[in-house]
């Protein structure tokens, strides 16, 4: 039997409120890697694999996270073995719903946004809503991939709002829908803005980009980075940066392991309802 160390289960409840995360009336930062090995397009899924969930459990402890994210998952697997054990070390999901069989096509959305693509996103809600800690789902992740596929916001934020919706009317707890962008600088701040706007049951709980401009060597301006958050600088949900890689300064409160922890750092509100091309 896998004996974990002494963390605080992972069961509280994790909700957006303005622009932030909160356990509770407790602000909660996500710290997280991305779990997804040999890539999210393969076969492979990690957490319904419970040797290996269970052995990769403790070098996650190792780290310090308290977040796992997980691009592919068999709906139709058991996942409690793992799901338990991540629970038990302290450690919440971030799940995306889209699959290598089941998503939509950037090149070409109308079709793909279809029936069985959504009972496939919803069976996985229905899999993983039960879990406590189950922290949040992704609804897309870079369908918009440079300025060409702008075309396909609407279809993202569809998926979206059909997520939040099926959540609510299925009587489940509440579970934050975001979508995890592309860092394509053209539409970067525009998807924000659109996935940001609308009615309560359109609009995404929170939003990520997955970046890889701050690569050691560089800096804070060097990279960018300080131009990012002058833009998110008044962003009404929280936002989380997804995917960054290995860094040298870790002293700097945006700098991360090799193993691509997140950070959540959120901003205050702006908010705009049209998607600007």
């Amino acid at each position: 039997m896998v004996r974990y160390a002494p963390f605080e289960r992972a069961q509280g409840q994790i909700l957006t409120w303005n622009a932030a995360f909160f356990q509770g009336s407790t602000r909660f930062y996500v710290r997280g890697i991305d779990y997804q090995p040999g890539g999210s397009s393969t076969a492979r899924r990690p957490i319904a694999d419970a040797t290996t969930c269970q052995r990769d459990i403790t070098e996650f402890q190792k780290l310090g996270v308290n977040t796992v994210r997980v691009y592919t998952v068999d709906n139709t697997a058991n996942h409690d073995t793992c799901m338990n054990a991540l629970a038990a070390a302290g450690i919440y999901l971030v799940l995306d719903v889209n699959t290598p069989l089941y998503s939509l096509n950037r090149a070409n959305p109308a079709p793909s946004y279809n029936t069985q693509y959504l009972q496939n996103v919803f069976a996985t809600i229905d899999a993983f809503a039960g879990y406590s800690n189950t922290l949040a789902f992704f609804s897309g992740n870079e369908v918009i991939n440079d300025d060409t596929t702008t075309a396909a916001a609407p279809y993202v934020k569809a998926v979206t709002r059909d997520m939040r919706q099926y959540i609510g009317e299925r009587g489940y707890r509440q579970i934050p829908v975001g979508y995890s962008a592309a860092d394509v600088a053209k539409n970067r701040m525009q998807m924000a803005h659109f996935m940001n706007c609308g009615t309560n049951d359109e609009r995404s709980d929170f939003f990520a980009f997955n970046d890889y401009s701050w690569c050691d060597p560089s800096s804070f301006t060097e990279s960018g980075w300080d131009q990012k958050v002058k833009e998110l600088t008044g962003y009404g949900i929280p936002i989380l940066s997804v995917n960054l890689p290995l860094l040298g300064n870790f002293t700097d409160p945006f700098s991360l392991s090799e193993y691509g922890l997140h950070y959540s750092h959120p901003y205050l509100a702006r908010d705009s309802c049209s998607l600007q091309r």
